[in-house]
């Protein structure tokens, strides 16, 4: 069986030998980036099937990394964490709008929590991929186990086309794609991006993915990319969860 292979980007020599030791212990096949420019020459050379990364780093930072990697790359799902020296909250929510997975502070490492942070994202990524393999049939979920944001996210890397339909206890949202870009968006009577902001707030109910077009709508409220209405989407979440936490 072939080992998962893991690639560390960060312009620290020493960060990077200490990661690399620690994750070979556990089996893994470890790469090495000085910064983002290499990283994503790497990274579409070997395949990885998670990335670590800095957030400072020279040439290219470990955000446009990201960003380059969730939309240009061959693997866009890839998951990613950022690794980085810097704790502020703010960095920490605008790694995630950028496209990262999760997120840790370098003085608060613990070896046990990375290897669970991996092998969380790994498993998450595995459910992904069989999930992935059926969307061209359809998919039905439940939102307790695969958020709005994440949907969304995964039928834009995989540019579908089709109708997303949203129930959450009374009310019914729609969502349309069209090669893995929002055209239009409506639940009540609200359209466009404001009527992804309200769904993605939604907790529970049912999704469901009608591919190819069954169902074409006749206008285009949203012009914005799919990644820039997920960081919308985000920060909305972000500004919700810090009200909540006051």
């Amino acid at each position: 069986m072939d080992k998962i292979k893991i690639l560390i980007v960060d312009d620290n020599e020493t960060v990077r030998t200490l990661l690399k030791i620690s994750l070979k212990k556990e089996n893994y096949e470890v790469f090495e980036a000085a910064d983002g420019v290499s990283g994503f020459e790497m990274a579409e050379s070997i395949h990885p099937q998670l990335i670590i990364s800095d957030i400072l780093m020279p040439n290219m930072d470990g955000f446009e990394f990201c960003r380059k990697v969730r939309e240009e790359s061959q693997d866009k799902s890839v998951p990613f964490i950022f690794l980085s020296s810097l704790s502020e909250i703010t960095t920490e929510l605008r790694g995630y709008r950028t496209g990262a997975d999760d997120y840790l502070v370098k003085s608060d490492l613990k070896k046990h929590e990375l290897l669970k942070k991996i092998e969380t994202l790994l498993k998450k990524s595995e459910q992904y991929q069989s999930i992935e393999e059926k969307m061209d049939d359809g998919l039905v979920g439940r939102l307790a186990e695969m958020s709005m944001i994440e949907i969304i996210q995964l039928l834009a890397l995989n540019k579908k086309s089709g109708l997303l339909k949203i129930t959450s206890d009374d009310k019914a949202g729609e969502i349309f794609f069209k090669d893995g870009h929002l055209t239009h968006a409506v639940i009540d009577e609200i359209q466009g991006e404001r009527a992804i902001h309200k769904m993605v707030e939604f907790e529970t109910g049912i999704f469901r993915f009608l591919p190819n077009g069954e169902k074409d709508p006749e206008i285009q409220t949203i012009t914005n990319s799919a990644m820039n209405v997920i960081m919308d989407c985000c920060r909305i979440l972000d500004e919700k969860r810090l009200k909540s936490d006051q």
